[in-house]
């Protein structure tokens, strides 16, 4: 027996001295579900998808799909699209799941929001993590009277004899700039668990006037004056 194609709205089927009609229209249609494995179609519209194998050569636009793999499809989704694995227009954007936005498959997105002001830093395996924005041209800067816990890429002016204890878990690179003008020599940096200079001891001010910078080079060095 050949096979060949129909092209119609309704087909009706005559059975038993009665007819039986189906309506083609009603088949695929705005809000249906539809399961199955290949389609190759020019536009699919408006409907939930659920594609067990693939999707190829189609213009999609709706709500929401449900698939494993969408391939070589002209997407638009209008609201949501959840999954496993979408390639879209050209294979500039690939999600493989919640947080995971790669264009040309190269980089993974942090999973939260961040805070604000935070930029995107890449750490060279395809991931990246929310970072604080450093402007080299521009200093944080705080005056303190007290006994204070410092934080990474800012100058405490020091107004008072007191304890300044650097930060904990230093990268290399962090730095802290120390400024006394407590007319006082009397001051601790407390070191926190790291060396200072490579030496496991906290360091005493003893200048009224001391400026300087501490960065942290590694476990060994510790915190080293510039």
């Amino acid at each position: 027996m050949a096979y060949g194609s129909i092209k119609a709205n309704t087909i009706i089927f005559n059975s038993g001295g009665g007819d039986t009609t189906v309506d083609l229209t009603t088949l695929l249609s705005n809000g249906s579900d539809f399961s199955g494995g290949v389609i190759e179609a020019t536009s699919f519209t408006g409907v939930t998808g659920v594609f067990t194998t693939s999707l190829s050569g189609a213009s999609i636009t709706g709500s929401t799909g449900n698939v494993d793999a969408i391939t070589g499809v002209n997407a638009v989704f209008t609201t949501e699209v959840s999954g496993n694995l979408y390639k879209c227009s050209g294979d500039v954007t690939v999600i493989s799941g919640s947080g995971d936005v790669r264009p040309y498959g190269l980089y993974s997105f942090p999973t939260t929001v961040g805070t604000a002001n935070y930029v995107l830093k890449t750490n060279g395996d395809g991931t990246t993590d929310w970072a604080a924005f450093n402007n080299p041209t521009v200093f944080q800067i705080s005056g303190i009277t007290s006994d204070t816990n410092a934080i990474a890429s800012t100058y405490y002016v020091l107004l008072s004899g007191l304890t300044l204890t650097l930060p904990a878990s230093p990268a290399a690179g962090d730095y802290v700039g120390i400024i006394n003008r407590s007319n006082t020599v009397t001051g601790t940096i407390a070191r926190n668990g790291s060396n200072i200079m490579a030496s496991g001891a906290d360091l005493t001010l003893d200048n009224i006037n001391a400026r300087f910078r501490l960065v942290y080079a590694d476990a060994s060095e510790g915190w080293v004056i510039l």
